[in-house]
């Protein structure tokens, strides 16, 4: 919804997005054929684990970490181009990427935003094709209730997804805070709230703004249901109050989600002990389902916490606007 803000350096590629459109459209028959070799075939599937929180929470390097330690697929930047077939994006993936992961230690990325063909992608095309969104704003004012069809539709989408892999598969899929009903439904599913320090957190997206569209008072990111609203604010009310509604909305779902279905996850254990923080998830998808997670990979060391470039005054106002919040 931002896309016509964004700095030069960050637009998509009107071409590369037709382009696109057309090649995943040109697939439905080869995709059909993929999904009907698989439905009612006895092959087992494997969970998806579907990570939450808010925008810069850190999801893209949590994923980063658990790829290159854990035995799970994940939506590459190759398979996300595969959006409206991502059977075939996950048989190509599952071709040519493989594990290369593995040989990961020095992560990067720029908004979430990998470079590697091989890197994690949230799979954002994908995501929005099953979460009905309204026109300007991603939470739904119904509250995120999608329809039993569509709720189906994900679930055997992600089953057959894990089919082909033949292993569990982590997701991000930032619209997910809105819709805690379907996690709800879908039982072959673990939820990962990752929480980051709120005053970090908003500093992190008030920076991003002034990256990405070049002025913090241009909005970015995920628009809850009272954006209108929150329109009126200055941008750290604005930021304070869109951090505020994502981490309710996933708050008033929590409960609903069983026990073993669910965990929460801190960005700053996962910055320094990021060993600890990548088995207790594989303890947790263990605990869940009957699958073992193999640990491959090097062992994770510590990483340094990362600097936001805002200034002492910026954060101390941000941190007084959430206190007052």
């Amino acid at each position: 919804m931002d896309a016509n803000m964004r700095k030069d350096e960050y637009r998509k590629d009107p071409e590369t997005e037709i382009f696109l459109d057309d090649l995943n459209e040109s697939l439905k028959d080869l995709e059909g054929r993929l999904k009907s070799k698989r439905t009612g075939s006895g092959t087992a599937s494997f969970p998806s684990v579907i990570m939450i929180g808010a925008p810069r929470c850190g999801s893209t390097f949590f994923t980063q970490c658990v790829a290159s330690r854990l035995d799970l697929a994940y939506p590459s930047n190759l398979m996300a181009r595969f959006y409206g077939a991502p059977l075939t994006g996950a048989m190509l993936q599952k071709i040519f990427v493989r594990n290369e992961m593995l040989a990961h230690r020095d992560f990067h990325s720029e908004h979430g935003v990998t470079s590697g063909i091989e890197e994690p992608h949230e799979f954002g095309y994908f995501w929005a094709r099953y979460h009905n969104t309204g026109t300007d704003v991603h939470q739904p004012i119904s509250g995120g209730n999608s329809g039993t069809d569509e709720i189906r539709a994900l679930g055997e989408t992600l089953e057959d997804i894990s089919k082909i892999f033949e292993k569990p598969v982590l997701y991000k899929n930032s619209l997910g805070c809105f819709f805690m009903s379907v996690w709800e439904r879908l039982e072959n599913t673990l939820l990962v709230h990752l929480r980051r320090d709120p005053v970090e957190n908003i500093a992190s997206i008030l920076r991003a703004r002034e990256r990405r569209l070049g002025d913090a008072e241009k909005w970015w990111s995920l628009r809850p249901a009272n954006y209108h609203e929150l329109r009126g604010l200055d941008p750290i009310g604005q930021v304070a109050e869109q951090y505020r509604e994502i981490e309710s909305s996933i708050d008033e779902g929590w409960d609903r989600i069983p026990f073993l279905r669910k965990i929460r996850l801190s960005f700053e254990d996962l910055l320094e002990n990021p060993e600890e923080t990548v088995q207790t998830l594989k303890k947790a998808i263990e605990g869940a389902f009957p699958v073992s997670v193999e640990t491959v990979g090097t062992e994770l060391r510590r990483f340094e916490k990362p600097v936001s470039g805002l200034e002492d005054s910026t954060r101390d106002a941000i941190r007084a606007k959430w206190q007052s919040t």
